[in-house]
């Protein structure tokens, strides 16, 4: 049953995606295989992720053009790594848009986005260019951690799916920042998670503990007051 659901998932969300492609000019969009190296960048993404190329890489060398999807079975995060393979990698991947589905029986109260680069000390940071603007439930990004973090706030049922930037707006920009002689140092590499946000309500058990020595709190402030007051 498990796979059956996967299969399902995996099926209509790339029916969902093949909307987006839908609104694109040629080149026809090529699916971006797991481990495989494309514009001077090597990918390597898990099950549940599909990336999709949307330009011709031989014409297109600055930016890697790319859309995708994500069928989240957990509340677990995605990475998908980026290894530079060449000195004339790409210096910029925009995520044109996404859909993003749920199907982990939880109710999400927003979502995040965020690139880490390891090797930081010796190249240079992978950082966001731009956000997408039209976010989950419509709320706004808030940036922190020097732009290689974007927190979205807004709700997505489980079971729903939420397309990101298919009506146009602003796409997701990572400046790579690839290093200019792979021979002479260290090659970019950095990782671009993706992470549902779940509200954790506290076990009714916790509230009664949490009241209860609050009430204790209060009674112990109450016979020192009449002790600063006597």
């Amino acid at each position: 049953m498990f796979r059956s659901m996967k299969t399902a998932a995996v099926a209509a969300v790339g029916a969902i995606l093949g909307l987006g492609t839908m609104a694109h000019a040629s080149p026809t969009p090529v699916t971006i295989q797991s481990g495989q190296t494309y514009d001077g960048w090597t990918i390597t993404y898990p099950q549940g992720v599909g990336v999709t190329l949307l330009e011709d890489p031989s014409t297109n060398t600055v930016e890697l053009d790319v859309e995708k999807f994500a069928a989240f079975l957990n509340n677990g995060s995605y990475l998908i790594s980026f290894v530079q393979a060449s000195d004339a990698a790409a210096s910029k991947i925009a995520v044109l848009n996404e859909s993003i589905t749920n199907l982990t029986g939880t109710h999400w109260s927003g979502f995040s986005f965020s690139v880490n680069s390891p090797l930081s000390k010796m190249t240079p940071e992978a950082t966001f260019g731009s956000l997408f603007t039209n976010a989950i439930g419509g709320g706004a990004p808030e940036v922190s951690g020097g732009d290689t973090i974007a927190t979205y706030a807004g709700s997505q049922a489980s079971g729903a799916t939420s397309l990101w930037n298919m009506t146009g707006g602003s796409p997701l920009v990572i400046d790579a920042n690839p290093v200019s002689n792979l021979s002479a140092g260290v090659p970019q590499v950095f990782t671009f998670k993706e992470l549902p946000i779940t509200a954790v309500p506290l076990p009714a058990a916790a509230w009664t503990s949490l009241s209860g020595l609050i009430g204790l709190g209060l009674v112990a402030y109450g016979k020192n007051m009449k002790k600063i007051l006597a």
